[in-house]
């Protein structure tokens, strides 16, 4: 038998699920035959499979070394250096790959080409990919989610709903799908809380209901006022904004009381991971752990209430929580809305965001409010002290929004646009996709009377940049439907002070529960025509605005926002209430 034959039946072996038999192959051939290049490439793609990515690294790379250029082995190249969390180097690989195999004969390559490139600020070119791919695979539900992730990314929330029905047209069941559809509704101004809600139910009709029949008895003791065990479920352990305002929470909870065990969905890892892991009792990386698994898990750590940090934004693990792995489960933190699962007992919400006297009817949850607020804050960078005005340097007010672009609704760029008609000689500062995708935007303004120059469109920057981008900020204009939320306590936090539209749902009144809490409630308006009046008599007021940038940050330390003792202690009290209430001996059903 040749090498290459030796090769091509390990191959057959590795394919047939005989790991172990193909890699004697290959190692006996590379024994005879040093730096032999499809050897060394399979047990790369063994390595790979196995997860031992380093290693699948350096042996592409020998592949590559000893081989006619490959495209497959550059591929797999960029494979493993995705999952080390490499971008730029898979970048780079991918991109190798397609110049030997271009266009349509390789669309897996250009499928993970543009899942890599929307991490970056190249999202034309991830655009680009991403759509090669679709074209290529059209039947690749895999290709229709990830190009659906880059359309709502960039604000064309209608490609991305397409795009993600799409993908559930093709693969019914692909609750990813799902779920970034229904995040993405949060988004699009036609949607109301009614509306939503449906489409949530269908989520737990489709998704969650099946899994009823997995759920157990509990077995946890159920006396009202010993220590608990507190579950937490994220993929958002990272730096991230979600980590940001977990950390206080977490390092202030009363461990005499509470346990906290954490369940990570988070993919790389890094220093904040590591802070946060510290703070907790009890750490599980469940990111290769199936479903049935993460729940064995949850039941095996005897975890009393499981609190849900995602809802369906992405890397959630609702599935675990259909399952109904603890006794009484909660949802807060990632975003203010309800996740439709039966399963799901409490939303932890505000008076502001949810006033008394509103319909509950709306959220598939009960909602627990707060006494204050339902977020704590905590800048994620060490922020420079807030500066003077820019107008009193430029000799012009300058609006800005450092929102994600995806929150650029068309309503609220016509209230923008409306501004600056009524503020002459204004400017407008927003985060903008780079390059030809800043376009739309431009000629939106356009549309409206605003002329080109008075945009300034610049892209995502480190998060020590971003925070000095409010230096060059008077007065920030809050987007909706979906309001911002750190975005609007970073710029407080920076002494610029916020206009919001208090909206039709609960994303869309976020921004308005923050400006109450922080002491600003005649910034929340309550029409479209009072957000333009307010934004408009702001820049008349320099004085205001002088005084605000001194005294924000000060009024920001002081309020609820950032107490994360009060804060911890009344999601204390709301947890050790849904608790006793589970406690409760329970009706006789059959009686």
């Amino acid at each position: 038998m040749t090498p290459a034959q030796q090769v091509n039946a390990a191959v057959k072996l590795y394919r047939a699920g005989q790991t172990a038999e193909a890699e004697q192959i290959c190692r006996q051939v590379l024994s005879q035959n040093p730096g032999h290049g499809d050897a060394t490439h399979l047990l790369g793609v063994i390595a790979l499979t196995a997860g031992r990515h380093a290693e699948a690294v350096d042996l592409f790379q020998n592949a590559i070394a000893a081989s006619p250029p490959n495209a497959d082995q550059y591929f797999n190249l960029g494979l493993a250096f995705l999952a080390l969390d490499r971008r730029q180097d898979a970048i780079a690989a991918l991109r190798r790959s397609l110049s030997i195999r271009p266009g349509l004969a390789n669309p897996q390559c250009q499928l993970r080409l543009g899942i890599a490139l929307s991490q970056t600020p190249e999202l034309d070119d991830a655009l680009a990919a991403l759509r090669a791919a679709a074209s290529a695979a059209p039947e690749d539900p895999a290709a229709q989610f990830a190009l659906g992730t880059i359309y709502q990314q960039i604000g064309q929330l209608d490609r991305a709903i397409e795009s993600f029905e799409e993908c559930i047209r093709l693969k019914p069941d692909h609750h990813e799908a799902e779920s970034a559809r229904l995040f993405t509704l949060y988004m699009h101004p036609d949607s109301d809380e009614q509306s939503l809600l449906r489409e949530h139910l269908l989520w737990n009709q489709h998704h969650a209901e099946p899994l009823r029949k997995l759920i157990k008895p509990p077995t946890n003791d159920p006396s009202p006022n010993r220590r608990l065990r507190l579950g937490f479920v994220s993929g958002d352990f990272r730096e991230h904004t979600v980590a940001w305002n977990f950390l206080p929470f977490l390092q202030n909870l009363d461990l005499k009381q509470f346990e906290a065990f954490l369940y990570s969905q988070t993919p790389g890892p890094d220093r904040m991971t590591q802070a946060i892991e510290r703070a907790a009792t009890g750490w599980r990386d469940i990111v290769k752990l199936s479903d049935d698994a993460a729940a064995d898990l949850v039941r095996k750590d005897k975890i009393d209430i499981l609190i849900d940090l995602s809802l369906h934004s992405g890397g959630n693990r609702l599935g675990v929580f259909a399952r109904k792995p603890a006794p009484v489960q909660f949802t807060f933190l990632g975003y203010s809305a309800t996740t439709g699962l039966a399963t799901i007992d409490y939303r932890i919400s505000d008076p502001f965001i949810d006033p008394p006297n509103a319909a509950p009817s709306v959220y598939s949850e009960e909602t627990i409010r707060l006494p204050h607020s339902q977020i704590c804050y905590r800048c994620g960078a060490a922020a420079p002290p807030p500066g003077g005005l820019p107008a009193v340097l430029n000799g012009f007010i300058t609006f800005g929004s450092l929102n994600n672009f995806s929150k650029f609704s068309d309503p609220a760029v016509e209230l923008w646009a409306r501004v600056l008609r009524q503020v002459p000689q204004s400017r407008l500062l927003l985060l903008s996709p780079p390059r030809n995708l800043r376009q739309p935007l431009i000629n939106r303004f356009t549309r409206l009377g605003i002329a080109p120059e008075r945009l300034e469109l610049i892209k995502r920057s480190p998060i020590d940049e971003y925070l000095q981008t409010y230096e060059r900020i008077d007065i920030a204009l809050d987007p909706f439907p979906y309001n911002g939320t750190i975005t609007t306590c970073d710029a407080l936090w920076m002494g610029v002070p916020v206009v919001a539209l208090y909206g039709k749902t609960s994303v869309g009144r976020t921004a308005a529960s923050i400006l109450h809490n922080v002491g600003l409630p005649e910034l929340a308006a309550q029409s479209p025509d009072d957000y333009v009046r307010i934004a408009v008599d702001l820049a008349d007021d320099w004085r205001r605005l002088l005084r605000w940038r001194a005294d924000l940050r000060g009024m920001m330390l002081q309020s609820p926002l950032m107490d994360a003792a009060r804060f911890t202690r009344d999601m204390e009290s709301a947890f050790r209430a849904a608790w006793r209430k589970w406690c409760l001996p329970k009706k006789d059903v059959s009686a």
